[in-house]
């Protein structure tokens, strides 16, 4: 189907951490794709949590964070959060979820932390796909600036 394919990355000299299971899920997304398309996908249900759940779940690889900045990069919904590495510190920092940076290696924890910061944007005024892309660009320029 795919040929075989380069444990290298695109970007210079990197390389997958782990190349078959990467090259799986790319070909299994493939396959979930052929049988129903991305556009009837984003069709049939105009609830974005509903609809990030069931990307996460049918399409191998895909994450609620790569899921939800998907979505919202379409424009579906800016009520979705990219949690990212910047957002969890923020996060953290502002004792939304506690000191320590969380985790959200599964889609019940990472919705547990979004509505954390679905909170703390409506008492911003705010959806929280803007507010997440605020702190995102504040904590990227912070750590460049601290390095």
């Amino acid at each position: 189907m795919f040929g075989v394919l380069s444990a290298r990355c695109c970007y210079g000299s990197s390389s997958y951490r782990f190349p078959k299971l990467r090259a799986r899920q790319v070909a299994g997304t493939r396959q979930a794709l052929s049988h129903t398309s991305l556009r009837d996908r984003l069709r049939d249900d105009a609830d974005p949590l509903k609809l990030r759940r069931r990307l996460v779940r049918d399409l191998p690889g895909i994450g609620p964070k790569q899921a939800s900045m998907f979505l919202r990069n379409v424009g579906v919904s800016t009520d979705l959060a990219v949690l990212d590495t910047h957002v969890l510190h923020f996060a953290s920092i502002v004792g939304l979820c506690g000191s320590p940076t969380p985790r959200t290696s599964s889609l019940a924890q990472y919705e547990r932390i979004e509505l954390l910061l679905v909170d703390y944007s409506k008492r911003l005024g705010h959806a929280v796909g803007h507010v997440d892309l605020a702190i995102w660009a504040t904590m990227r320029a912070l750590r460049e600036i601290e390095a």
